[in-house]
């Protein structure tokens, strides 16, 4: 029953990675596919995510209910680049929790009581937790809808022609380029460990020298790499693009969302139910 234990925990932790690795694979080449979003220039969509992520922002956390026309955008976008609603709920999902951790203690420390109906009332600290709760299911939206959108490339390269420093750009390239040749290295050390130790899982002991190895693998593997790179004289030049002008389409899109944008802002939804008398 030990045995089987121990042969069985390192199988699911590398069945795991395997599948993480696979489905983060997925996000970057689902930014290939044709539609009316994937087809936008890079610069339009990073323009429009950067405008959404700072409104976002800007909202107090204590008045959640400001922030539901916002939903109207990664719905409306994700409809039209085909991108499900429980693919972006999902990945925010897996990380709610820490979101919970930083939030939860809102209801303790805001406890004054806010009227919600006739005999019921709930502390300010509740709306706080929700409003936090929301912008960051809005922001990992956001962000998701743009990498899911637009291949890595052309999103860094997008950067480099909206002025930010193309060294930036390029580190951000290669740094998810690394991070995958880690995980598939890592994958290929566990089974290699697996197979010599008959599924046992790793000890404390062989921890220390199996992470040595795994760097030093890695770094080889991205050394041979780099070479092939430089060969094929991949540089700083790499993400240089033809600075070509916008066109209807783009312009269109950039103007829309950031009127609609500004108008969310500006006049937030508690301010027109003061407005029209329903506070």
């Amino acid at each position: 029953m030990g045995a089987a234990t121990a042969a069985g925990v390192p199988r699911l932790f590398v069945t795991s990675l395997e599948h993480r690795l696979r489905a983060a694979s997925h996000t970057l080449d689902f930014g290939r596919r044709l539609s009316p979003i994937h087809d936008l220039d890079p610069r339009t969509k990073i323009a429009v995510t950067a405008l959404f992520l700072v409104v976002t922002a800007s909202f107090p956390s204590s008045a959640p209910g400001d922030l539901a026309p916002l939903l109207f955008f990664p719905c409306v976008v994700g409809a039209l680049a085909g991108i499900p609603g429980r693919a972006l709920l999902g990945r925010a999902l897996v990380l709610s929790p820490l979101v919970l951790l930083v939030g939860v203690a809102e209801p303790l420390w805001h406890r004054t009581p806010v009227i919600i109906a006739p005999g019921i009332a709930l502390a300010a600290g509740w709306f706080s937790l929700l409003g936090i709760v929301m912008k960051f299911v809005l922001s990992v939206s956001g962000a998701l809808l743009l990498l899911r959108t637009t291949p890595l490339d052309d999103l860094c390269s997008g950067l480099v022609r909206l002025k930010v420093p193309r060294v930036l750009a390029l580190q951000i390239l290669l740094l998810v380029r690394y991070l995958f040749l880690l995980g598939d290295e890592a994958l290929r050390t566990l089974r290699a460990h697996g197979a010599r130790t008959g599924g046992q899982s790793p000890s404390l002991a062989l921890a220390g020298p199996l992470l040595g190895s795994l760097l030093l693998r890695t770094l080889a593997r991205g050394e041979r790499i780099s070479r092939a790179m430089a060969a094929r004289e991949f540089g700083m030049g790499a993400l240089e693009g033809a600075e070509a002008p916008l066109d209807r389409r783009n312009l269109l899109f950039l103007a829309g969302w950031g009127v609609f944008f500004l108008l969310v802002r500006l006049r937030p939804l508690s301010r027109l139910a003061e407005i029209g008398g329903l506070s």
